[in-house]
């Protein structure tokens, strides 16, 4: 006390002002860790690692053709029998074969596979499928590889949001739509309807 008048300065009202912070960083804390409420930029990144993935696989396949008589990988036990023929001599890094979402979702999903024990790739892990049986120089876009269906998942929905293709002049495509090869009304993951021998794509890992 000075001269009648009080030295005490006005402070602010602390109290009410550090709970307020407190809330609202503790909702953004719950945001960020609820997978629900956020957008998933972490699959768009995955996706394109993927796209990349099939991209150094086709190249390893063209490689091998030059090597070939022009003919792809084929090993008459079956897709994953037939690219394991590129390993190493054509792509060395074995973690090219995996899609990083379905690496992620594995806990939830039988989405990887290992490929068989008496191959060189025997223990590494595979998300992609391969049209083994057909000759993919009939078209350039024919559908030669792709993600298996169920890599990709939107997080909120848990639909599936797509999938990349590897087409046979090396182009990969994200597509949503399995009708996407050289016949429009080719479902590319699966046989021809019939029973009779396919004609075009049928891309699976067994």
């Amino acid at each position: 006390m000075k001269d009648g008048k009080s030295s005490a300065r006005p402070r602010m009202m602390n109290g009410p002002f550090i709970i307020v912070s407190c809330f609202f960083l503790l909702l953004f804390c719950l945001l960020l860790l609820s997978p629900g409420l956020m957008i998933d930029h972490d699959d768009s990144t995955a996706r394109a690692v993927c796209k990349e993935n099939l991209s150094q696989i086709g190249k390893a396949i063209y490689a091998y053709s030059l090597d070939n008589g022009e003919y792809c990988p084929f090993d008459e036990r079956g897709p994953l029998y037939s690219l394991a023929l590129l390993y190493p001599k054509y792509l060395d890094d074995p973690k090219v074969f995996a899609c990083p979402s379905a690496r992620k979702r594995r806990w939830k999903r039988k989405l990887v596979v290992d490929f068989p024990q008496d191959t060189l790739l025997a223990g590494a892990l595979c998300t992609y499928g391969y049209t083994w049986r057909v000759d993919p120089r009939a078209s350039f876009i024919f559908a030669v590889m792709a993600d298996m269906p169920s890599n990709h998942h939107d997080k909120n929905s848990g639909d599936i949001t797509g999938f990349n293709v590897l087409y046979a002049d090396g182009g990969v495509r994200w597509v949503q739509n399995p009708y996407c090869s050289r016949d429009p009304a080719d479902n590319i993951f699966a046989p021809e309807p019939d029973g009779s021998p396919d004609t075009d794509a049928w891309i699976r890992q067994e």
